[in-house]
């Protein structure tokens, strides 16, 4: 069943005919410098148009389909989208559609730090393009959204099975002034031997990383 359920918020971009097409192209072309382009968007159909820049976001085929493209928006400062300036609209993976919602939904139920996330009905230049997952970005905003003072967060994408501090990307490091010492001290704990692990260790690891929410990360 095709058929898209009327209830769902429904989110109105603008965009040049030929940009979706130029922007697959860049992002192929140069993975690391990717150009956005011009477009305008309502967050309801009654809303006047914002101007934004937008571009394909997503690292394989999935994400860079014409026919349903994942998309970055960037918002300007004085019209962002829930204390937000970029959002991520993502072509949802699943079958069923809400693999990837749920998962922040149910964190923030049991009081873990996640992500901002809904499910839309997207429609470019009067076509509607289906239901999209539109989540936050790994920044401050994320961070604000959860009610959290900002600090550091430690983002891991592309990593060995054994884990190296500078393969990950810090957001915010000098939010607090031991950022890099905490998070070493964690992936070494992580990477060690069961056998090579003692109680003072463990001790020192929790001193750093909370207890409580570790364990309700892993339930969950």
């Amino acid at each position: 069943n095709n058929k898209i359920n009327t209830d769902l918020k429904k989110m109105y971009l603008e965009i040049e005919p030929s940009s979706l097409e130029k922007s697959k192209l860049d992002i192929s072309k140069k993975p690391k410098e990717k150009k956005y382009f011009k477009a305008q968007i309502k967050f309801s159909e009654t809303d006047e148009p914002l101007r934004i820049e937008y571009r394909m976001r997503g690292k394989n085929h999935w994400h860079h389909r014409l026919e349903k493209p994942s998309l970055r928006l960037k918002l300007r400062r004085e019209n962002p989208y829930k204390m937000m300036r970029h959002i991520n609209l993502v072509s949802p993976e699943g079958r069923t559609v809400i693999e990837n919602y749920y998962p922040d939904l149910l964190a923030k139920k049991i009081g873990l730090t996640a992500h901002h996330g809904e499910l839309i009905e997207l429609i470019i230049n009067n076509k509607s393009y289906g239901i999209y997952h539109l989540i936050s970005r790994e920044d401050e905003s994320m961070v604000r959204l959860n009610k959290r003072m900002p600090g550091p967060l430690l983002l891991g994408k592309d990593l060995d099975e054994k884990w190296e501090l500078n393969e990950f990307e810090i957001v915010n490091a000098k939010s607090i002034n031991n950022t890099n010492e905490i998070f070493k001290k964690m992936i070494d704990v992580i990477n060690s031997k069961k056998e090579n692990v003692d109680w003072d260790t463990m001790n020192n690891l929790w001193l750093s990383v909370n207890f409580d929410q570790t364990a309700k990360f892993v339930a969950l």
